[in-house]
């Protein structure tokens, strides 16, 4: 009897990959809109009851308006889009840069426009910068997306086991492999 042995080859196995595992639950689970809701009540000064109610617990720290066009500018970086992307140190910087000069400049020329406080104008940029950053840190060097692709080599191995000489069996001479 001889063996037979393949090459050992890898591949990826869809079975244990985080797309296969939790399958269309990837829109969900990569929207930032949860961050942005919190932020929006952060600003109004308030917070979700066991019954999913805003429940205020002091005064907004900007008005609508305010609320509105912070919001505005953390959707431009703060997607899905960014998420799932393949950023680098260089442009994770460059982003959160931009967003805080902009801002910035934003919460200082319409202070008074969006009602804010000084305190308040420094609560919300603060908190606008880190969840941008947060959302920036899940696409540093693919991370997220290298996680729903789920690399995980695993390794493949074939071998084939026959007879060589003497007396075939029944099911080869059936199927004419044995002559």
């Amino acid at each position: 009897m001889t063996q037979t042995q393949t090459t050992v080859t890898q591949q990826n196995s869809d079975y244990y990959t985080p797309q296969n595992q939790f399958g269309s639950a990837i829109l969900y689970l990569t929207n930032p809109e949860d961050l942005i809701e919190q932020l929006k009540l952060t600003m109004r000064s308030q917070y979700l009851d066991d019954n999913g109610m805003p429940v205020s617990y002091g005064e907004p720290l900007a008005n609508e308006l305010g609320i509105a066009t912070v919001i505005s500018q953390l959707r431009s970086i703060v997607n899905q889009v960014t998420i799932m992307s393949n950023l680098e140190s260089r442009h994770e910087e460059s982003l959160r840069n931009s967003l805080a000069r902009s801002l910035n400049k934003n919460l200082m020329l319409n202070r008074i426009k969006y009602d804010m406080s000084d305190d308040a104008r420094d609560i919300i940029f603060d908190e606008t910068i880190r969840i941008a950053v947060i959302c920036i840190r899940r696409a540093y060097e693919s991370g997220e997306r290298r996680f729903w692709k789920g690399q995980q080599p695993q390794e493949v191995r074939t071998v084939m086991e026959g007879q060589t000489g003497g007396k075939k069996g029944g099911l080869l001479k059936f199927i004419g492999w044995g002559k």
